[in-house]
């Protein structure tokens, strides 16, 4: 069994040691931008919290129908107990659209991350735990957090160089990323 330097990249927060209250969730909504590549939207959380979520993202957005290949990226402007107020950017052209359906993928985390957890400009958190181990370790451990390993990277060049920067700026090892 192969093993190698690992750098856990946990999605999740959690300080201290137990498994992160987080919810993940899909929203269909229509959104329209007549005069930029821009707009604001509410996207529904269908679930009502207590209090609002500490922290959330928005992982994908992407049209309902497969046939249109516009392209967008979301940032999210503020979170409500039922809600997040989000801009959408198009960034396939830069220009507006019409209506179209949209399928919006998200998470909100329930609790503040502790100081151990990197935040990157996409919204998710990150841990570094310098441990040698194998792929199946590394699921065991994310698991046990309540994160999980990813096997596919980001495709965010500003999201990589954050992540290199911020958590591994003096170990040019492999790593996990999850």
């Amino acid at each position: 069994m192969l093993f190698i330097s690992v750098m856990l990249l946990l999605l999740l927060n959690n300080a201290f040691a137990e498994k992160l209250k987080f919810q993940r969730g899909t929203t269909e909504d229509f959104s329209y931008s007549l005069t930029s590549s821009k707009a604001k939207l509410t996207v529904g959380l269908m679930t009502c919290f207590s209090s609002p979520p500490k922290n959330a993202a928005v992982t994908l957005v992407r049209p309902t129908d497969a046939s249109l290949q516009h392209r967008f990226k979301a940032k999210v402007l503020q979170i409500f107990s039922d809600s997040l107020s989000i801009e959408l950017e198009r960034v396939d052209v830069h220009s507006s659209w019409e209506w179209i359906e949209l399928k919006i993928e998200w998470i909100v985390y329930l609790e503040n991350a502790g100081s151990d957890w990197f935040e990157a400009s996409n919204g998710l958190l990150y841990k570094y735990i310098p441990i040698r181990m194998s792929y199946e370790k590394a699921k065991t451990e994310c698991k046990k957090l309540g994160a999980w390993v990813v096997v596919h990277a980001s495709t965010n060049e500003t999201v990589l160089t954050q992540m290199h920067n911020e958590l591994v700026p003096a170990i040019k090892l492999r790593y996990w990323v999850g």
